[in-house]
């Protein structure tokens, strides 16, 4: 990545996850995820973030449906709602429909005070989209927090960006109702 000093800089990005047990089931019944993706907006970068939103539905895929594994994902994912990358990681298509690749429900998805954020591309439908508080500045959603489709229903996921804490982002917590 170039930055304002000229620099070329190279940032290895992880996925970083851990397991956490609920009461009733297993001591693995949830795997907590948080990563943080390619920023900047050349060409090269948002190729970047769809590969690495790939390699992150990959890693998860066969713990969500092989071992029925709860999964969440969070984090800074620096593209919007209906950018490619956001692909892989949304059931929810840009037309609303739950028929895309991705095994996640995102928390804001069916917040409709945030339908009017939706970008070019996304058509919201009456109980969900794919759109959002910002959590970047006044005019950016780049935060996301996803819970696999395994244990929930795209209906039952909240969210909520509060003040910025020492950061440029906004704090980005989420409620999820998991059902096993």
């Amino acid at each position: 990545d170039a930055y304002p000093d000229g620099e070329k800089r190279t940032k290895n990005f992880k996925l970083l996850c851990g397991d956490v047990a609920i009461p009733g089931h297993s001591a693995t019944g949830l795997r907590a995820c948080v990563t943080h993706l390619r920023a900047f907006q050349d060409p090269e970068d948002h190729t970047a973030r769809e590969a690495q939103t790939a390699k992150i539905r990959s890693l998860l895929h066969d713990r969500i449906w092989t071992d029925g594994q709860a999964v969440t994902v969070g984090g800074d994912f620096n593209a919007l709602p209906n950018w490619n990358a956001m692909t892989n990681m949304y059931r929810l298509t840009k037309d609303s429909q739950y028929t895309g690749i991705g095994d996640f429900y995102e928390a804001d998805q069916t917040d409709a005070k945030w339908f009017g954020n939706a970008g070019p591309s996304v058509t919201c439908g009456e109980k969900a989209c794919r759109s959002g508080e910002r959590t970047l500045g006044a005019s950016s959603k780049y935060d996301y927090a996803f819970i696999s489709r395994n244990v929930t229903h795209g209906g039952r996921v909240s969210a909520l960006a509060a003040d910025k804490y020492g950061s440029d982002h906004h704090l980005y917590r989420a409620l999820f109702e998991i059902q096993y």
